[in-house]
């Protein structure tokens, strides 16, 4: 049996510390969604990285939620040898873990997925939901007002920070929760002003 991958660009204990903190009072199923404004910003990445350290260092039961297709998902995850058969709930178990996978996509419509993630939820701790960037799908804002926590991927160097804030304002008119943001694809340590000024 193939172990479950690690977690390639998030380090393991701050992860499960977010993780935890997304929890909700009552000890059901919390929902995360990564989103970010432009494409190539990393949410699938940081997703996976995401479903990989809560169910397996943290040991919750995770459903990761694909909006588009998930033929190349970074990581291996998608390696046939660790995928089980799809379920009768459309699922598909990653192998000796306790993480499962779905993709949304294929021609249904968007407000379909809300009843199936409501379907989904009492069978999971957390469920983290890759949505693609809102240049290219407005999917994030349709889910954003039906799960706990939104938490917008930016591209540290490269992402215009009017790009971030259009967005975060969007989800927040429809009454999603930004509950954070990560910076993915840093290359410097310093901000540029210090950097400059060495």
């Amino acid at each position: 049996m193939i172990p479950l991958p690690v977690a390639r660009f998030l380090p393991v204990q701050p992860t499960a510390e977010l993780v935890f903190g997304l929890a909700r009072p009552d000890k059901s199923c919390a929902t995360v969604q990564l989103a970010a404004a432009r494409s190539g910003d990393g949410t699938t990445a940081l997703a996976r990285d995401m479903a990989v350290v809560a169910a397996g260092p943290a040991g919750l039961r995770v459903l990761l939620v694909c909006v588009e297709p998930i033929n190349n998902w970074p990581g291996g995850l998608m390696n046939p040898a660790r995928l089980m058969d799809v379920d009768a709930a459309g699922l598909r178990q990653v192998a000796g873990s306790t993480l499962r996978i779905a993709a949304l996509m294929g021609g249904e419509a968007p407000l379909t997925w809300l009843g199936r993630l409501r379907d989904w939820r009492p069978s999971f701790d957390l469920i983290v939901i890759d949505s693609p960037a809102i240049d290219r799908s407005a999917a994030c804002v349709l889910l954003a007002p039906h799960v706990d926590a939104t938490l917008l991927v930016v591209g540290a160097e490269t992402t215009p920070m009017e790009a971030v804030i259009a967005l975060r304002n969007r989800l927040w008119h429809v009454g999603g929760a930004v509950k954070g943001t990560l910076f993915n694809k840093q290359r410097r340590y310093l901000p540029r002003m210090l950097d400059a000024m060495l």
